[in-house]
């Protein structure tokens, strides 16, 4: 909470009637900043209580905001789970849609893009958080925990950037419909290779990467990028949009999944047309 309160008045200067969310993992901090003050430790209150008369002083917007919760959750918990993919699969990427300028969820152990953001400081990174960082007119790359995939949606939907997101199609989930809303390409299926998915460089490696049917999938807030993509896609009737997609290169089940990638961006593209 000290911390805090040095930093605010170290920069007061340049934090004059700003915008000032506090980036802490520390839940009492976080408690103390978002109840403005508390009654179980006095000596917590009275820095509370500095604080946020510090900010009234300056004019100070959200400062009893903490850092949200996803972000506190990535920075105690993805450097130990995050999947780092296959270098060749990744490579094949850029050369369908471009290279990516930065990547948002990497540390320096799994980065792809030589700029990188990261849950967690690192010497190395560009940034720190992501989802708290604007990406309007970036091109990027990101292979979030899939438990953020909702947050890292309505943060693309809200933005102008590009991003290349690595995710399973799992037509199911609720967010799935979100996908085939911003996607300005169509996504790409990530071959099934034991070694697909690791951590810790290779040294371990993911018991089942086939059952997460991963795809990349190319998605833009920009609503012109995405009416492009769509309007390229065949004309078809209502009729026709149960027609199966066979391929005997991938998997049956594999294939189901495609094929229902490919009829609801067919369906997308009608109900925009209509």
């Amino acid at each position: 909470m000290k911390a805090v309160l040095l930093a605010l008045s170290h920069f007061q200067s340049l934090l004059q009637n700003k915008s000032l969310v506090p980036a802490t993992d520390n839940t009492t901090v976080v408690a103390y900043l978002r109840n403005q003050g508390g009654t179980h430790c006095y000596e917590l209150y009275l820095l509370a209580r500095k604080i946020l008369l510090l900010c009234n002083h300056l004019h100070l917007t959200d400062c009893s905001s903490s850092c949200p919760r996803e972000t506190q959750c990535v920075s105690r918990c993805s450097v130990n789970i995050e999947w780092e993919l296959l270098q060749s699969v990744f490579q094949a990427i850029p050369l369908q849609w471009g290279s990516p300028h930065v990547d948002l969820f990497a540390t320096s152990l799994n980065y792809k893009v030589q700029v990188f953001m990261s849950p967690v400081p690192d010497p190395k990174a560009y940034a720190v958080d992501c989802m708290s960082d604007p990406c309007d007119g970036k091109f990027a790359y990101a292979f979030p925990p899939f438990r953020l995939l909702s947050q890292v949606l309505l943060k693309i939907s809200a933005e102008q950037g590009l991003i290349i997101l690595i995710t399973p199609a799992w037509p199911k989930q609720a967010w799935f419909l979100d996908f085939l809303h911003l996607s300005c390409a169509r996504p790409l299926v990530l071959p099934v290779r034991h070694n697909l998915l690791s951590q810790f460089k290779g040294k371990i490696l993911h018991p089942n990467p086939e059952k997460l049917h991963l795809f990349a999938w190319l998605l833009s807030g920009k609503a012109s990028r995405r009416e492009v993509f769509l309007n390229a896609q065949p004309d078809i009737s209502p009729e026709q949009l149960e027609i199966p997609l066979t391929s005997s290169m991938m998997p049956s089940r594999l294939s189901s999944v495609v094929g229902v990638v490919r009829r609801k961006l067919i369906l997308s593209k009608f109900l925009y047309n209509n």
